[in-house]
């Protein structure tokens, strides 16, 4: 397995693990809405790994998710909001959440309107993401793969 230092956990909550042929991020949060905050924002430093080029201004959106479990949860926000990112031409790098349990959110969403995305990201797969509390460290942590 191919091991990247382009961030690290500690600093950011998220760190690049392998790139290729998907990129594989380690995710961790005090708390799982900082674990998937933080997910939201790995996801987006991935697709614009620079200065972002926005136009237009600032975007809200607000999402509502639900899954079957914490595991599945995160999958379906991050895909989620990929997909209205897509859909608006924007990158969405932020969330404060209104509502948050083990098998669903309400999220506002904050992001940019994009002149270009850097890179696409095809969808977050399932494989792997095992949410955990660390007993060493004390925050939740997990792996993510983006599928290009």
């Amino acid at each position: 397995m191919k091991r990247l230092k382009t961030t690290t956990v500690q600093a950011r909550g998220f760190e690049v693990i392998t790139d290729s042929p998907d990129v594989r991020m380690r995710i961790r949060g005090r708390t799982l809405q900082e674990l998937f905050r933080n997910a939201l924002h790995g996801v987006a430093s991935y697709i614009s790994p620079g200065p972002i080029r926005a136009h237009g201004g600032r975007l809200a959106e607000a999402i509502m998710v639900r899954a079957v479990d914490i595991n599945s949860l995160l999958v379906e926000f991050l895909s989620e909001t990929l997909a209205r990112a897509e859909g608006r031409d924007a990158l969405f790098t932020t969330a404060t959440f209104r509502a948050f349990g083990e098998d669903f959110l309400e999220a506002d969403l904050a992001g940019v309107a994009m002149d270009d995305r850097m890179r696409d990201v095809r969808a977050i797969s399932y494989q792997d993401v095992d949410i955990k509390k660390s007993p060493e460290t004390g925050f939740f942590e997990t792996d993510i793969i983006l599928e290009l």
